[in-house]
Parts: C-alpha cells; sequence; structure tokens
C-alpha cells in the first residue's frame, strides 16, 4: 500500500470529524467504538488508516465503502446548495436546530396534498 493512500484517508477522516462530528475526535471516536487517543494517532499519521480499519470507521459512520479512499460516489451540489452547506458550517449547534425546525415547518405534512411548500403566514 502507498503512503498516497494513507495520506487521502487521514485527510477525509478530518474533514469528516470537522463537519460530520463537531470537530470532536472524541465524538467520533464513541461513534466508532475506539478510544479517542487511537483516533489521534490516525489522524497525525502516528498510525496508518489501514484497508481494514477504513471499512470498518466507512460501516461504523454508514458512508459507502471506499468513502475514506475517496473512491465513493458522492453528489454533485448545485452552487446553492453548496452556499447553504459553507453557511451552515458555521452556525452554532442551537442555531443549526433552529433552523431545522424553520425549513420543516415548511413543508406540509404527508397526506396534506403532497410536497408543496405551506404558504408563509402574514
Amino acid at each position: 500500500m502507498t503512503m498516497k493512500i494513507y495520506e487521502t484517508r487521514r485527510a477525509i477522516l478530518k474533514q469528516l470529524i470537522n463537519e460530520k462530528f463537531e470537530a470532536s475526535q472524541t465524538k467520533f471516536a464513541a461513534k466508532v467504538d475506539k478510544q479517542p487517543d487511537y483516533i489521534s494517532r490516525c489522524l497525525s499519521g502516528k498510525k496508518n488508516i489501514g484497508e481494514e480499519i477504513a471499512r470498518e470507521f466507512e460501516e461504523k459512520t454508514a458512508l459507502p465503502e471506499g468513502f475514506l479512499d475517496g473512491r465513493a460516489n458522492t453528489p454533485v451540489l448545485t452552487p446553492e446548495e453548496a452556499e447553504w452547506l459553507a453557511l451552515r458550517r458555521n452556525l452554532t449547534t442551537e442555531l443549526r436546530a433552529v433552523v431545522f425546525k424553520m425549513g420543516n415547518s415548511l413543508i406540509e405534512p404527508e397526506g396534506n396534498g403532497g410536497d408543496a411548500p405551506k404558504a408563509a403566514a402574514k
């Protein structure tokens, strides 16, 4: 195995932890049933992320096989979606929850005529 695959896995894992686990190695470690120190060593390069552990991390975080290798199919975002995600990353956890609730309140419940948005209250 070349060093490039280890570097790729480490970079993608860092991004995953930052984006999906609030930049918390401890939260990620709990999700994959590893000690935080183990995750720290993987991220620092002291421990290479081999094939077996990469697949284990993907399975336990419900990611497609090969995601950490950079070979999984990922959706292409529209510019609007990319802008929204960039803005969302800067929100606190509390504000994310408020925005999520607001977005859900704009969609009619199932069985009420489809997915048409509700009219805004005046």
